[in-house]
């Protein structure tokens, strides 16, 4: 996630919103007004747009948010499903950064180096889908319980 904040308000000229997002090297930008967020303009929606005409005009609206919380799962289907390439994140209302599909597979790609670990001894080679659904390498692949985890049998009654 990015903290550095690029945003224009949305009577911003289009002409000028592309210069801004060419100086920052970006492809997103905030559309913010008197600290609300209002929308997210992608520089694709300015192309075939009048120079002169306000970013207001393209922009996505509503924007489509993400939690600072949320994991990076969530934000990639978000990305997915609403067909983008940037999530505006919040924080208890308050815009705290935004999140690219680059930041999202660079998130994916390190929870899947974590996810890559035995449950057992933590081994990182020829870890698999093991019982129960773990992730197991084959040296303990074989071991027929689960490993104990805290709360795992609690909403069992006990067990």
């Amino acid at each position: 996630m990015s903290r550095s904040l690029v945003t224009v308000a949305p009577a911003t000229a289009a002409q000028e919103a592309q210069r801004v997002a060419d100086v920052c090297r970006i492809r997103h930008l905030l559309v913010v007004e008197e600290g609300e967020l209002r929308g997210v303009l992608c520089t694709c929606d300015l192309r075939h747009t009048s120079p002169d005409a306000p970013v207001s005009e393209r922009m996505s609206t509503p924007p489509v948010t993400v939690a600072r919380s949320a994991p990076a799962a969530l934000a990639a289907g978000l990305m997915r499903h609403h067909g983008i390439g940037c999530l505006p994140v919040l924080d208890e209302g308050r815009l705290v950064g935004v999140i690219t599909r680059r930041d999202v597979g660079d998130l994916l790609a390190k929870e899947r180096r974590e996810d890559d670990r035995c449950t057992y001894c933590g081994g990182e080679h020829h870890v698999r889908p093991g019982r129960y659904g773990l992730p197991t390498c084959l040296d303990c692949g074989e071991l027929c319980r689960p490993p104990e985890l805290p709360g795992l049998y609690d909403d069992l009654g006990g067990g």
